[in-house]
């Protein structure tokens, strides 16, 4: 999985505020403290900030699943027995493994 992550956006920052009837570029003008451009940007940067949060939940859901499945095959021989029959559908003389498969619901009417 490709963690490296680059979020780029461009920000059209033209034009005179003439439809607002203010005398500096719209960009500049002030609302609440911050001018139209600072309000943009801070939305574009808390943007790639939940976009990198949602990254690492990911990243970390996959880790805590491999860090399982190595203890699983440290304890020795039954994780090991467990992934070859699930991942190679290997198994034991005389055993008699059966695989239950996820289907489709069917929609009752």
């Amino acid at each position: 999985m490709n963690t490296k992550q680059t979020i780029t956006a461009i920000v059209p920052a033209a034009g005179v505020g003439s439809r607002m009837q203010h005398s500096a570029p719209k960009q500049y003008i002030e609302l609440a403290g911050k001018t139209i451009l600072e309000h943009t940007l801070s939305k574009l940067a808390e943007q790639a900030v939940t976009s990198h949060q949602d990254t690492n939940a990911k990243l970390l859901k996959r880790n805590k699943v491999l860090k399982a499945d190595i203890e699983d095959l440290k304890l020795g021989q039954e994780g090991i027995e467990e992934r070859a029959r699930n991942e190679l559908g290997m198994i034991k003389p005389g055993e008699t493994f059966i695989r239950v498969l996820p289907g489709q619901q069917q929609n009752e009417h």
